[in-house]
C-alpha cells in the first residue's frame, strides 16, 4: 500500500469512527421535566359534533391557564397528571433525541395526542406545540368531538404539590 493510500485510509477510518462517536458526545443532556408547568392555550378549533351534517367549526384563543404536573421521569420517558375539575387526567410521554416531546392522555373517553418542542428561552423551560383530541360520546344519538390546539407550557417550579 502506498503512502498516499495509507493516509487516505487513515483519514477515512478516522471519519467513519468519528461519525459514530461525535454525534453521541455532542447530544445535549436530557432535560429534567419533573415539576409544575403552566399550560396556556394560544389558539384552537373544535367541532362539537362531527357526526352531524351541519357541524361547524368553533375557533377560540386565550383559554384560561391550567397546570401540568410531571411527577416521574426515567431518562427520556416521563409521566404525570393534570386536573380537569376534580378529575385526574394522566399523561405519559417521551423526549426524543431532537428534544421534540410526544405525550398521550386519556380522560373519560377522550384521547389526546400531544407533540411539541422542548426549549430553554431566557433561562425558562418551555414546551410549545399542539394537541389533537377525539371524544366519542355514547349518547342517543351518538356524537363525537374533535379539537386541535396550539399551546405553550412553561415550567414554573421543580416541585410538584402533594395530592
Amino acid at each position: 500500500m502506498s503512502k498516499s493510500s495509507r493516509v487516505v485510509f487513515a483519514v477515512l477510518s478516522f471519519l467513519i469512527v468519528s461519525a459514530g462517536i461525535v454525534p453521541l458526545t455532542l447530544q445535549a443532556a436530557i432535560p429534567n421535566l419533573v415539576g409544575t408547568w403552566t399550560i396556556t392555550t394560544a389558539s384552537g378549533v373544535t367541532y362539537e359534533d362531527v357526526l352531524t351534517q351541519s357541524a361547524t367549526p368553533t375557533f377560540f384563543s386565550g383559554a384560561p391557564a391550567s397546570y401540568l404536573y410531571i411527577t416521574k421521569q426515567q431518562g427520556r420517558v416521563f409521566a404525570g397528571y393534570s386536573m380537569d375539575g376534580t378529575t385526574i387526567v394522566y399523561h405519559v410521554g417521551i423526549i426524543n433525541p431532537d428534544n421534540s416531546v410526544s405525550m398521550q392522555t386519556h380522560n373519560h373517553g377522550s384521547k389526546s395526542f400531544v407533540s411539541g418542542k422542548y426549549s430553554v428561552i431566557s433561562g425558562r423551560q418551555w414546551i410549545k406545540g399542539c394537541f389533537q383530541t377525539f371524544t366519542r360520546l355514547d349518547l342517543d344519538p351518538p356524537s363525537a368531538f374533535i379539537e386541535a390546539v396550539y399551546f405553550e407550557i412553561k415550567k414554573i417550579s421543580s416541585s410538584v404539590p402533594v395530592r
